[in-house]
């Protein structure tokens, strides 16, 4: 739903916090699906599929129990595979969506249940080159659900959700995508350093694809509220499309308030809209 850096837990923020965040892609496929054989086949040594990707979030405490946000998404890609060749880049859709606080844990202001309804905009490029996935064609509904609880130094968080994607003839993926995680984050150093862990699982297209991916991440607060974070996807499972021995993911976050309050610094630190 909301394709952070490392989970999707049930922490909202609060009321007159702005949080901003900006994370940058890369990927290197490295093979690309045969629907004949129903195996990866590696792309030979003069083929390719190089893509980087950026995403900026803005988020905002309406109120304590509801974050809004929205993703901004900027695509640079370049293929040449088979009868596939040539490059695409520019923005891509559009995705707006808030995060309700459904339930609360006395004295654990993170743990809890959150509901989750989002909105995707068909502002990307699917015209040019649509194998680079620029956009999806169409305008979509998502609707999800995360529940945290909070061990000691440890926070474990689970997330489901479905974009319910609208069968126009715009659109590209005419079928709704799920997606679930699992997360799981320690902090080893109190407020400056967590070490993550997150199982993450995309399935969609009538399960004609999917992709399982293994994440490991840190991330590091050297002056609060400025927040660097690094994670690899590692693909454990998957089928269609193109895939990639590995991506990395570079993130960096800031938050500040509009009003006079202050900024609890757990709440921000471990919000992830």
């Amino acid at each position: 739903m909301a394709l952070p850096n490392i989970g999707i837990d049930a922490a909202t923020l609060p009321e007159g916090i702005v949080f901003i965040r900006e994370r940058w892609f890369y990927a290197d496929y490295t093979k690309r699906y045969d629907e004949i054989e129903k195996k990866y086949i590696k792309l030979k040594s003069d083929e390719y599929y190089k893509s980087y990707w950026s995403l900026t979030q803005i988020a905002y405490g309406a109120t304590d129990k509801l974050t809004v946000v929205a993703s901004f998404w900027y695509f640079d890609s370049k293929i040449k595979s088979g009868d596939d060749v040539g490059k695409d880049k520019g923005i891509g859709d559009l995705y707006i969506f808030s995060k309700y606080k459904l339930l609360s844990v006395e004295k654990e202001p993170d743990s809890g249940i959150v509901g989750l309804l989002g909105l995707r905009l068909p502002t990307g490029d699917k015209k040019n080159m649509p194998i680079l996935r620029l956009g999806d064609g169409s305008t979509d509904i998502g609707v999800g659900f995360a529940a945290t609880k909070q061990w000691g130094r440890s926070t474990n968080s689970i997330f489901g959700g479905i974009w319910l994607n609208n069968k126009s003839d715009r659109a590209i993926d005419k079928r709704h995508e799920v997606e679930y995680r699992a997360t799981s984050e320690y902090e080893l150093v109190p407020k400056k350093l967590n070490l993550q862990m997150e199982l993450k699982g995309v399935w969609f297209e009538g399960n004609k694809e999917r992709l399982l991916e293994l994440v490991p991440g840190i991330q590091y607060t050297p002056v609060f509220p400025l927040t660097f974070q690094v994670s690899c996807k590692v693909p454990i499972e998957a089928r269609g499309y193109f895939k990639y021995d590995y991506q990395i993911v570079l993130g960096a976050s800031f938050a500040f308030p509009v009003s006079h309050k202050t900024i609890p610094q757990k709440s921000v630190r471990e919000s992830q809209p």
